[in-house]
């Protein structure tokens, strides 16, 4: 359920709100974030998971890429807050799932 409400939140470019466990971390966090991918982990050519790519708006330090593997997701919450490409996208993208961004894509 989580994969459909994200992948839906990429083409609508929707925010959403994400309660996750960090790594080696007890308690949970949430935070409102912009979905930008789902596939592979970039750069890892042995693990076969898909994972949440994200760009956490309530980080608090300039780390607001944020990835997350769907056994450390509690909730994906819609937000129905539309995010703004052009602040989130600063690199020319190569997404791994297809998507219509205009000049973002």
């Amino acid at each position: 359920m989580n994969e459909v409400l994200f992948i839906y939140s990429i083409h609508a470019r929707q925010k959403l709100i994400v309660t996750y466990f960090p790594n080696n971390e007890p308690k949970s966090v949430t935070c409102k974030c912009a979905p930008l991918d789902f596939g592979p982990k970039w750069g890892d050519h042995f693990v076969t998971e898909n994972v949440f790519y994200l760009w956490n708006y309530d980080s608090l330090d300039d780390a607001h890429q944020l990835y997350l593997y769907p056994k450390q997701v509690m909730y994906i919450d819609a937000c129905y807050e539309v995010f703004c490409l052009r602040e989130l996208v600063t690199w020319k993208p190569n997404w791994i799932l297809p998507r219509d961004w205009g000049i973002y894509s």
